[in-house]
């Protein structure tokens, strides 16, 4: 590959280009999946628990708590098998596919 013709490659200078070379067989082609029906791009599916949600993109653990009616003290939270403090919530966002568990707090002495 000449100068000239990695200077005009669309992965910018420097970048190299594979041209595959005659005769070859061509490169492999991967599936392209339809986009999720339950989601859009102002949305995103969690499980909470052992059902689906579908919630707004941005959507804070607190947030989900709030919307399922739940007190924060009442409850202890883990997001993907991982523990998630109280004062952590409101800073935790959720993504798409994320499992949320609402569980007792483990109390006493």
């Amino acid at each position: 590959m000449s100068k000239s013709d990695r200077a005009s490659s669309p992965a910018g200078p420097g970048a190299t280009t594979v041209v595959p070379s005659p005769g070859s067989s061509p490169a492999p082609s991967f599936p392209s999946f339809p986009p999720s029906s339950t989601t859009s791009m102002d949305s995103m599916t969690v499980r909470l628990d052992d059902r689906a949600l579908t919630l707004a993109r941005g959507t804070t653990l607190a947030q989900l708590l709030d919307q399922e009616r739940r007190a924060p003290e009442a409850v202890a939270t883990a997001l993907n098998g991982h523990f998630v403090a109280r004062g952590a919530r409101a800073s935790t966002p959720l993504r798409d596919g994320d499992q949320v568990l609402f569980f007792q707090p483990i109390v006493g002495g």
